[in-house]
């Protein structure tokens, strides 16, 4: 029995070490501590060598993306609020929604034309929406704002697809443990902003 542990945990090891960087990364992300960035940039670079190697190059790619944009919200999340101090959770600005909105769509549609014509991806819809709308997640999670949640949980389930369909158990139940995080995400960043919003 122990042996058989060592052995799935040998063929299986950047998927296991992607589930504790991927989870510690939220749980930080969640209790607003900066923390989570340089964890995250770890779970994006285990991340990318799982996808690619599994063909689902969009998403791959998009961990490198994910790690300039790690960087940028670490230092947001220090500097980027009032006074070059700690950056404050807020509500996304309606022009903004609607700018973000309109680019999602563009992206998609975009996005899936490269790789159902350039690419041998198997699931070339799936990978252009969540790409496309993890970006869309990250850039709000870098400004801290709550609809961050909302997209990320609509990206965690159709990852979730995306993975067993490439037999990808353990990141998969990583994606759906993440909704579950999202849900303690919104409630704890609500909670917060609401606290904040009656002592100003």
């Amino acid at each position: 029995m122990l042996q058989t542990l060592i052995v799935l945990f040998q063929a299986h090891w950047i998927e296991v070490l992607g589930f504790i960087t991927g989870v510690s990364c939220v749980l930080l992300g969640i209790a607003e501590i900066p923390w989570s960035w340089p964890v995250g940039i770890a779970y994006n670079v285990l991340l990318f060598v799982v996808l690619w190697t599994h063909g689902v190059y969009a998403l791959a790619l998009l961990q490198i993306v994910y790690i300039v944009i790690s960087l940028y919200g670490w230092w947001n999340w220090l500097h980027g609020g009032v006074g070059h101090g700690a950056l404050r959770i807020s509500r996304t600005p309606p022009a903004l929604g609607i700018f973000l909105s309109a680019a999602s769509v563009a992206g998609i549609l975009i996005l899936h034309a490269i790789l159902a014509r350039f690419t041998d991806s198997s699931v070339p819809w799936l990978d252009a929406v969540t790409t496309t709308l993890s970006l869309v997640a990250q850039y709000l999670l870098s400004r801290k704002m709550m609809a961050t949640w909302f997209l990320f949980s609509i990206v965690d389930v159709i990852a979730i697809v995306i993975n067993l369909e490439k037999h990808l158990y353990p990141i998969a139940a990583l994606y759906a443990f993440f909704i579950v995080l999202c849900m303690l995400g919104y409630r704890h960043w609500n909670k917060s902003l609401h606290v904040r919003s009656q002592a100003s």
